[in-house]
C-alpha cells in the first residue's frame, strides 16, 4: 500500500526539538513500512534536517519570524505558505498513493480545496490532535467553532478521522454532528526501545541536580492548558516535607503572560532553588530526562492524548497526572498511575509527597505503567491498527470519484 503523510509545518521530521505531531508522523511511518507499506512524508524544506532513511518530499514555505510560539504570526505564515505548497505538491503526485493522511488543518483543508476544483479524489484521513476539543464543553472558549473553523470543515470533508482519544470522539460528535461510522479512535504509541529506563544518564542528572536530590519532571510546552502553574503552587508544601528535590520543567516557553505569573510565585515564595526551566531541549536528550525522573508529573487541563504521558510510562517512570478523561483512558490497568484534580494543589503535593517518601511504590507504579506501555501503545501495535484502517478505506471504491 502507497501511503502519504503530511506533515504540519511546524517544524522538519524528525523533530530536532520535542514537537508531537513531528513525532507522532514520524514514528507512524516507521512502523508502517515493516507492514509493507510504501511509505512518504511531504514536510518542510529544511537543509539541517536530521538523518533518515524515510522518504521525504520538501517543499518551500515563507518565514518572516523564527518562531514557535503558537498561534504567532510567524508560524501561522509559514504553515499557510507550506500548506500551499504541499498541496500543490500533492495534486501532482496524489495518484501516486492509495492514502493521503494529515495530522493539521491547514495543509489538510488546502488540498480538500484543490481537490474540489479538480473534481478528482484520493481517500483521505485526518488524524485529531488538538486538545481544545478535550475540553467540557462548559470549558470551552467561546470562539472555540469560529477559531477552529478549518479544522471542523476538514473533518466534515475527509473520508476518515482519527481521533486520538475517546474523548476526543466524544465531544466532536456531540458538539460538530458529526458522523460516529466517519471516526475512528486510535490512540498515539511510543517508542518502547527508546523510551526506557535504561536510558538514564548519570551526566544529565549530575548536571541537573546535586548528589541526593529527587527530581520531579514536567515536560511540555509552558501555556495555561499545560497546567504547570498547579505545579509550582505545590512546591512550597512539596519541599517542607522533602526538601532535597529539583522540579525540572522541560519545553519551549508558548505564553509569555502564563510564564510571568508562574516566576512572579516562584520569585514571592523564594522558590527558585526548587525550580529549573530548560527550555526545549533537542529531542535526542528527551529519553534521558524521562529516564533520570523520580517522578513525572502531568498536570494539564485538556489533552488530545499526551505523548509525555506515554513516553513516562515506557520509561518506567511512578507518574501523578491530571484525572481528566483522556489521561485516564490511557490507564488500562487501572492503578498504574496516580491521578489528581489538576485544579486541586493539595491533593496534587500529597500525592507527590507520598511517592517521594516511598522508593518501593515508586518502582511499582513504574514497572506497571512500562507493562501497559508494551502491551497496548508500541508504535508497532498502533502502525497496525492504523493500516488496518487504511486497507478498510481502499476497499470502499466509493471513496474515489
Amino acid at each position: 500500500m502507497r501511503i502519504c503523510q503530511v506533515g504540519t509545518g511546524f517544524t522538519s521530521i524528525p523533530p530536532q526539538v520535542s514537537a508531537a505531531t513531528e513525532e507522532v508522523v514520524y514514528n507512524l511511518c516507521k512502523g508502517l513500512i515493516p507492514l509493507g507499506c510504501d511509505v512518504h512524508i511531504i514536510d518542510v524544506l529544511d537543509k539541517k534536517r536530521l538523518a533518515t532513511d524515510l522518504p521525504i518530499y520538501e517543499v518551500p514555505y515563507f518565514s518572516f519570524l523564527r518562531t514557535t510560539k503558537s498561534n504567532s504570526p510567524g508560524l501561522i505564515a509559514r504553515r499557510l505558505s507550506f500548506s500551499f505548497f504541499s498541496a500543490i505538491k500533492l495534486q501532482r503526485l496524489k495518484h501516486d498513493f492509495d492514502v493521503v493522511h494529515f495530522h493539521n488543518q491547514f495543509p489538510a483543508s488546502m488540498f480538500q480545496f484543490f481537490a474540489k476544483l479538480s473534481f478528482n479524489r484520493v481517500p483521505t484521513v485526518y488524524t485529531l490532535h488538538n486538545p481544545i476539543w478535550g475540553l467540557p464543553y462548559r470549558e470551552m472558549p467561546r470562539n472555540a467553532q469560529i477559531k477552529f473553523a478549518l479544522e471542523v470543515e476538514v473533518m466534515n470533508s475527509v473520508n476518515k478521522v482519527i481521533a486520538v482519544s475517546e474523548t476526543l470522539k466524544k465531544n466532536v460528535i456531540e458538539r460538530l454532528n458529526l458522523k460516529p461510522s466517519s471516526i475512528i479512535v486510535i490512540p498515539n504509541g511510543v517508542d518502547v526501545d527508546l523510551f526506557h529506563p535504561s536510558r538514564a544518564s548519570p551526566t544529565l542528572r549530575k548536571k541537573l541536580v546535586a548528589k541526593g536530590e529527587k527530581i520531579i519532571l514536567c515536560v511540555g510546552r509552558i501555556c495555561r492548558y499545560k497546567g504547570q502553574k498547579v505545579l509550582i503552587d505545590a512546591v512550597p508544601k512539596i519541599t517542607q516535607e522533602n526538601p532535597n528535590v529539583k522540579f525540572v520543567f522541560v519545553g519551549p516557553m508558548d505564553d509569555s503572560e502564563y510564564l510571568k505569573d508562574i516566576l512572579h510565585t516562584i520569585d514571592s515564595k523564594s522558590l527558585g532553588k526548587y525550580c529549573v526551566f530548560t527550555g526545549n531541549v533537542p529531542s535526542n536528550l528527551i529519553p534521558k530526562y524521562f529516564a533520570i525522573a523520580d517522578v513525572f508529573v502531568l498536570p494539564s487541563i485538556t489533552e488530545g492524548l499526551p505523548l509525555t504521558l506515554l513516553q513516562a510510562m515506557s520509561s518506567g517512570r511512578a507518574i501523578v497526572a491530571s484525572a481528566i478523561p483522556q489521561n485516564m483512558e490511557v490507564a488500562k490497568q487501572g492503578d498504574e498511575i496516580i491521578f489528581v484534580n489538576p485544579h486541586n494543589v493539595e491533593e496534587m503535593s500529597s500525592a507527590i509527597a507520598q511517592l517521594l517518601g516511598d522508593e518501593g511504590k515508586r518502582k511499582k507504579l513504574g514497572e506497571k505503567a512500562r507493562r501497559t506501555a508494551l502491551r497496548y501503545f508500541d508504535w508497532k501495535i498502533i502502525a497496525e491498527k492504523t493500516l488496518q484502517l487504511y486497507e478498510n478505506m481502499t476497499g470502499d471504491l466509493s471513496l474515489r470519484i
